[in-house]
């Protein structure tokens, strides 16, 4: 399976023969997605600027694996338990799967092999895929799908992290929903009322990243800070919340004040 973009609770650090088993998943890369086709099934290979977000399809698959497993299908098992999942993009889109893949919580959850074709391909550089843009000919994809062949899967950790954000009492700021929070922090529920971390008068989000979280608004310097909110229709809003409290589980807390306006919070 091939998502164009770039994630997973386990990665591999380098595919099975069977084709049957291997969906892509790509977000940009035009010539490598027309490579993909042209090598898999084409209904194994996803776009995600065009198809179907990655969590509606994800679980469509697993659901029909289910599916036919009762039924009697032995394939669907050995289908099952080969599938990997190979994305083209950057660690923004490895993050984004990664959640998809953690939310449906299976006893046998898909490795991850990442064609690093983002801006930050520190997640696919990390598990030996390599830093920059591989090639997109024929030879090029075939070699890199041999690569996931014979790849060692390798455990992720990952960090949950809570925002507290003080509500605005005046002005046209409305609240800001999960699904408005950009893929890199993967969104769950709201804190429910009778939650202990539920504080009044404030809005709170939970997420989980796997290598740096970053928010804020585009910074002339360093060079290539990530905004991951500069997209959102409701960025300028965002920024004027005022003052917002993280922390970060593992192991222990951290808490950061970010006054007047959100800048940036990584890790």
């Amino acid at each position: 399976m091939l998502f164009w973009n770039t994630y997973s609770f386990k990665t591999i650090g380098m595919m099975w023969q069977c084709s049957s088993t291997l969906p892509v998943v790509v977000k940009r890369g035009r010539d490598l997605l027309i490579t993909y086709h042209s090598l898999l099934n084409k209904n194994q290979v996803f776009d995600l600027s065009v198809d179907a977000a990655p969590d509606d399809f994800l679980q469509r698959v697993y659901l029909n694996l289910e599916q036919l497993k009762l039924n009697g299908d032995e394939l669907a098992l050995k289908i099952q338990e080969r599938l990997k999942i190979i994305v083209a993009g950057g660690d923004g889109t490895d993050n984004w799967l990664l959640g998809v893949v953690s939310d449906l919580k299976l006893s046998q959850p898909p490795p991850i092999a990442t064609v690093p074709m983002g801006t930050g391909n520190n997640l696919p550089f990390t598990f030996g895929w390599g830093k920059k843009n591989p090639g997109t000919d024929r030879h090029s994809v075939e070699r890199f799908l041999g690569q996931v062949i014979r790849a060692k899967e390798m455990k992720i950790d990952s960090w949950q992290i809570v925002l507290r954000m003080t509500a605005p009492t005046k002005g046209s700021c409305d609240p800001i929903l999960p699904l408005e929070l950009p893929h890199s922090l993967h969104s769950f529920q709201r804190v429910s009322s009778t939650d202990t971390l539920n504080m009044e008068g404030c809005h709170i989000f939970r997420g989980r990243f796997w290598n740096y979280f970053s928010m804020g608004k585009w910074h002339k310097k360093p060079p290539f800070k990530v905004a991951f909110f500069c997209c959102t229709p409701n960025v300028k809003e965002f920024s004027q919340l005022g003052v917002s409290e993280t922390i970060f589980f593992q192991g222990f807390n951290r808490l950061g004040h970010a006054r007047f306006t959100v800048r940036d919070v990584e890790c």
